[in-house]
């Protein structure tokens, strides 16, 4: 597990930070402003912890940022990388095409987020994880 561990990273973004402030995440000022103004946080899955790592004015460059991230972290090695989706088929299709017209790769394991994750993000959550090796995922 640790090996898998370093061999890990995981990226993801909302389009509303409205379940951030119902958890309590987020204060509810912070995130009246940040959606007022179109703000998209890129966070990152890091050691168990979530960290948030940028602030991107639009959902679509909140995308190709997090993209990048990902084949940032990728580089020339092996890797298998999966799709963490939430309720809103278009926001999972735009990840898909950004993926798709800027690596040349096919997303072949998505996988909805699970309840736990849903309580805190909302149905708009979604993420890109990579874990370095080939045939590390099922």
């Amino acid at each position: 597990l640790e090996s898998m561990r370093n061999r890990t990273n995981a990226y993801f973004t909302l389009d509303n930070l409205g379940y951030l402030v119902k958890s309590g995440r987020l204060s509810a000022p912070a995130g009246m402003i940040a959606n007022l103004i179109g703000i998209k946080p890129l966070l990152q899955i890091t050691q168990g912890q979530i960290v948030p790592v940028g602030r991107i004015r639009t959902l679509e460059r909140a995308l190709e940022t997090l993209v990048d991230s990902i084949f940032n972290f990728i580089g020339n090695q092996p890797y298998e990388i999966y799709a963490m989706v939430g309720a809103k088929a278009a926001i999972n299709h735009t990840l898909f095409d950004i993926v798709r017209s800027k690596y040349g790769v096919e997303i072949r394991h998505s996988y909805p987020n699970t309840p736990a994750v849903g309580a805190h993000t909302g149905p708009d959550g979604i993420g890109l994880g990579v874990v370095l090796g080939h045939q590390v995922l099922a």
